[in-house]
């Protein structure tokens, strides 16, 4: 079972570390007191939710033998207004590049992360909607759950 500790740094900074050793720092936004030097815990989810699916994708991707020369996720979320102002809906949005990538892998291997892998994922689909977007050498598709 999976164990951190959050240590407060003062003001509404903190560090979490896990059982391996590593760390992570999270602040506040000043406009809550904090002092912004670090991600809030809200930006971590959204982190985790593209580190997660980037892990499965690499992966899956790599055992197809599809060659991909760069990729990278970029995540955003709408709140709601009143509290606890969770995410009502978050936009994912995946790019590859690189010579002679395979649509329907791409599209497979985005599905297996986002619905059997990722737990991420899976965890927030109980709380919010998700949108997926994905584009291949700047051509942009909609990822359709199954």
């Amino acid at each position: 079972m999976p164990k951190v500790n959050v240590e407060w740094e003062g003001n509404l900074k903190f560090t979490a570390t896990d059982e391996a050793g590593h760390s992570i720092t999270m602040d506040a936004p000043v406009q809550a007191g904090g002092e912004n030097t670090a991600p809030s815990p809200l930006t971590l989810v959204l982190m985790s939710l593209a580190g997660c699916s980037s892990i499965d994708i690499v992966t899956i991707l790599s055992k197809m033998k599809v060659k991909v020369e760069r990729f990278n996720i970029e995540v955003d979320g709408r709140r709601a207004e009143q509290h606890p102002k969770i995410f009502t809906d978050i936009n994912v949005f995946f790019k590859f590049s690189g010579e002679d990538i395979p649509r329907d892998k791409v599209e497979r291997a985005i599905g297996l992360s986002v619905e059997k892998y990722c737990s991420v994922a899976h965890m927030l689909n109980k709380a919010c909607n998700i949108n997926y977007v994905y584009e291949i050498n700047g051509t942009r598709y909609q990822y359709q759950r199954q």
